[in-house]
This record gives C-alpha cells, sequence and structure tokens, in this order.
C-alpha cells in the first residue's frame, strides 16, 4: 500500500497545496504524546502534581513510555553524573515530565542540565519534537527525500563528494559493484535510509574474504539480501583533522538555513571520532566541539553522549581551544552553494570532511539534530532559530 507522501510524488508532485499538507500532518504526528497546556502550567506552578501527570501520561502512552524507560536505564547505568545520585525516581519522572510537556527526549534532560534549569529556561532550549515540528515548517517534506537517500544525495551532489561511490540494491548492480571493489577494495559501507552512523562500516574486503572464505560475489549477495546500500571510496583525510582523531573521517556538522536574503550558515560544530572508532557521530563514542563561524577556529570544550568535558582529545592530546580549522572559508562557501542548489529544504545540516583535495561532502541531513550547538555552546537556541524562520517562506 502507497504512502500518502508516495501518493502526492507519483500522482501529483507539483500540486504545493498538498505538499503543505503533508508537511502539517508530519508537524501535527509530533504532539501525539504531549500532555495539555493545562497540566503543563499546571505542574510548572506546583511541582507536586508532577507525579500524578506523569502517571496519567504513562497509562495514557504505555509504548511510548516504555520506550523512554530504556532510554533513562540506560542513561543511569553508563551517565558519570548519575553514578554519585540516589534520587532516581525523582530523575525519572522529571525526564518523563519533560518529554510529555516539552518534548525533550531523556539524554537531551542531561546534555541541557534540565534538571538544574526552571520552565523558562528550559524552554530556551529547542527539545528534538521541536526541531521535528519546525523542520516540517521549514522543508519541503517530498523534496527532503532527495536527503533522505544517501545514493540519491550521491547522484545530486557528485561532484562535491571528490570519491566514487556504488549504489547497491538489486542483482543488476553486480557489474558496477564488482569494478567498484576492484578500484576501491577498502571501502566505506552505508545503509541508504540510516542516519547517525548507523549502519556505516568501513570495509576491506580482501582481508574479509580470506578470513570468512567469502567470495565478491557472495559479499554483494549478503549486501542486496540485508537492504539498500551505498558504498563509497574511503576518504583519504587530510592532515589538519586527521591530526586530531586519525582512525574516524572527523565532520564539521554546520547548520544551514535558505532564507529570503540568501543562504545562511548559523552554527558549526565540529565531531571527532575516538580511538579506534571510524565514524565520528556522539552516538558512536565522539566528542563534539564549537567552532567560530568567523574564524574556523574551535571555541569550546568537547562534549560526549554522556555529559562528559574534554579540554583534548582524549586520545591524541591535541587541545580542543583555539584550533585552528583550515580554509574555513572555502567550507562556508561549499555550504552556501549546496544549500542553494534545494531551494526548498530551508534547513539543512551538512556534514563536511576534509580531504587532501579540500573539504568534501560526507552528506546532508534534512531533519537534522539541533542537539548540537546547545550542548557545545551551554544555551538554548529557540529565540534564534524562531527569528531565522522569520526570514523565510515557510511551509505553514
Amino acid at each position: 500500500m502507497m504512502s500518502l507522501k508516495s501518493i502526492i510524488k507519483h500522482y501529483c508532485p507539483d500540486f504545493y497545496p498538498l505538499r503543505r499538507f503533508l508537511a502539517r500532518v508530519k508537524s501535527w504526528k509530533t504532539n501525539r504524546y504531549r500532555i495539555s497546556r493545562t497540566d503543563v502550567l499546571a505542574v510548572e506552578r506546583d511541582d507536586s502534581l508532577q507525579e500524578k501527570v506523569v502517571n496519567q501520561a504513562v497509562k495514557k502512552w504505555p509504548e511510548q513510555s516504555k520506550s523512554l524507560s530504556e532510554k533513562v536505564d540506560w542513561l543511569f547505568e553508563n551517565a558519570p553524573d548519575y553514578q554519585v545520585r540516589e534520587d532516581f525516581d525523582a530523575i525519572r519522572r522529571d525526564m518523563y515530565f519533560c518529554f510529555f510537556a516539552y518534548g525533550f527526549q531523556p539524554d537531551e534532560y542531561l546534555y541541557f542540565e534540565l534538571g538544574k534549569k526552571k520552565p523558562d529556561e528550559r524552554r530556551e532550549y529547542v527539545s528534538d519534537l521541536d526541531r521535528i515540528r519546525y523542520s516540517c515548517q521549514m522543508n519541503d517534506v517530498i523534496a527532503c527525500d532527495l536527503l533522505n537517500n544517501k545514493w540519491r544525495t550521491y547522484e545530486k551532489f557528485s561532484k562535491y563528494f571528490h570519491r566514487e561511490a556504488v549504489s547497491v540494491v538489486q542483482s543488476e548492480d553486480y557489474a558496477a559493484y564488482e569494478k567498484f571493489v576492484r578500484r576501491h577494495p577498502v571501502f566505506v559501507k552505508k545503509k541508504v535510509n540510516l542516519s547517525r552512523g548507523q549502519g556505516v562500516e568501513l570495509v576491506d574486503l580482501e582481508n574479509l574474504c580470506s578470513s570468512t572464505g567469502q567470495t565478491t560475489r557472495g559479499y554483494f549477495e549478503t549486501l542486496i539480501a540485508d537492504g539498500r546500500y551505498i558504498l563509497e571510496e574511503k576518504l583519504q583525510q587530510g592532515q589538519e583533522l586527521a591530526k586530531i582523531n586519525p582512525s574516524s573521517v572527523n565532520t564539521v556538522r554546520c547548520l544551514v538555513f535558505n532564507c529570503r536574503d540568501g543562504v545562511k550558515v548559523k552554527y558549526c560544530f565540529l565531531r571527532v571520532g575516538r580511538d579506534g572508532s571510524f565514524v565520528d557521530n556522539s552516538g558512536a563514542g565522539g566528542i563534539e566541539v564549537g567552532i567560530d563561524i568567523e574564524t574556523g577556529r574551535l571555541n569550546t570544550e568537547g562534549f560526549d553522549k554522556l555529559g562528559r568535558r574534554y579540554k583534548q582529545h582524549p586520545n591524541t592530546d591535541v587541545l580542543f581551544q583555539d584550533y585552528c580549522l583550515p580554509e574555513w572559508d572555502n567550507l562556508l562557501a561549499l555550504c552556501r552553494e549546496l544549500s542553494s542548489q534545494i531551494p526548498s529544504v530551508k534547513y539543512v545540516g551538512w556534514d563536511i570532511a576534509y580531504g587532501v583535495e579540500g573539504w568534501t561532502l560526507i552528506e546532508g541531513n534534512g531533519m537534522a539534530q539541533m542537539t548540537g550547538p546547545q550542548i557545545v555552546w551551554r544555551k538554548g537556541i529557540k529565540a534564534e532559530l524562531k527569528r531565522t524562520m522569520s526570514n523565510m517562506d515557510l511551509m505553514f
């Protein structure tokens, strides 16, 4: 059965009112697990009501509550901040309230130190559900499919990748695959439709086949049986970023906005991996560091997914503060050029790496997380984001 989005794309791709309706529907879905504003305000005035309101929400949305419980349990077991706490019931209840009232995920509660903040201070932050709603207002959901599919992104922006890639989806792709792996026996394997570093793996095909007895053809068959993949030539990272951590491809995430008066690069932060890790995102143990957008210098400490801070990289001892990234103006120009080519996608998080040929595109994200700038600069960006959005022609 075709989804509503697929029907619109197939039968009436240029009918803008339907695209706007689709954006509204997707945004509306973010409110499925929100308690009423009346209850939120009541708890904000009298926190003794929090337990009652949270219990009602848990009873109303048991599946969502189960997912929340698993995330909270993981944080309690792994985050250093919670290793010295004993008030777990109160923290859990407040985490649940922050999700059902404002849309914050449990890890955002940790990142943004929401347990120490008053209601007005909490509202200054863009929550995960806020991010989805704002993205729906800024971006044409159908046009965003270009960025949701890594192969389509590669086809559209291939000249900015500076490396070869091949799509592995069906049996007919074998000839292209076989030529690619002959030229690049060490390559990066990615799931076409996953993000946050999920499904990304560095593959040495010759070693893999010799150790498992698998053939080149056999490996291809396992790929098409498992899903849709894109294989990319391994990027040769430039020394300036490899110095910080050589095992991972370290990237700059740039949050870029297509406004009425031009493309604006508003926030940039560096994402670096840890020793032995190929990917750099925080979900895989990576560290995020703020960047001065005017100069390209790192201007904060580093932060990881467990809320730990780093003045220097824990494996290479490179100091973060004031480390200067190369050819910064070229990176900003690249981001503006990329976003200018998809004007109906007004908000994109571009991941850019530094290779031997300069800055190169890794991927684009049409509903990019907004946690990064709020973590590294220790402040909410909701007011700034709304000012930026006021300078756009929004979907609704």
